[in-house]
């Protein structure tokens, strides 16, 4: 064999690994990654009223079309000026929040021992379409790494991250007043 054609097939061969270094076949047995399902799932554009209860404080809000702000509503516990940035953090939220799995269904079942009959934070939330959404956050697990979750008008229980009762109640708990400007000196 001549050194012309061993440099051609070594030029080939180091190609062909090249490729399949870089590109390698599909794992067939590797398991394919998927997001958590959705509690429920709105834009959070569309959210255009919202009201979040906790421990008889309810921050009540409308979302003002041609302004492009929110304002707070008459029955409100709060008023003045609002904190925009704060409020589309939690109309993000929300907008539908990735559970860490569905727990059961409840249909029948008896809602206390989640404690979603007295549940800790109470959302309501209206959208552009004048659907409503009624969320009912209940107790954190006893690891407390979620929270129960109830969507009015669907039949399962799911588990949420903890974080996202916790953001809902401290929405109202130190809700979302815009800051006053430091005077300059």
């Amino acid at each position: 064999m001549s050194f012309k054609t061993t440099g051609v097939l070594l030029v080939i061969l180091a190609t062909l690994g090249g490729y399949v270094y870089l590109f390698p076949p599909p794992d067939e047995n590797a398991q394919q990654v998927t997001r958590p399902p959705y509690v429920w799932e709105v834009d959070m554009y569309d959210i255009t009223h919202l009201d979040v209860t906790y421990q008889d404080k309810t921050v009540s809000m409308d979302w003002d079309t041609e302004q492009k702000q929110w304002h707070f509503r008459p029955e409100s516990s709060f008023q003045g000026e609002i904190d925009q940035v704060r409020v589309n953090g939690i109309r993000l939220l929300l907008s539908g929040p990735g559970s860490k799995r569905k727990l059961e269904e409840a249909q029948g079942q008896d809602l206390a021992p989640f404690g979603l009959t007295q549940p800790t934070v109470v959302a309501n939330i209206t959208v552009s379409s004048g659907d409503r959404y009624r969320i009912l956050v209940g107790d954190a697990t006893a690891n407390g790494q979620s929270h129960y979750v109830f969507l009015d008008g669907q039949s399962e229980i799911w588990l949420v991250d903890y974080t996202w009762g916790s953001e809902l109640a401290r929405f109202v708990q130190e809700p979302p007043l815009a800051k006053e400007p430091e005077a300059a000196e």
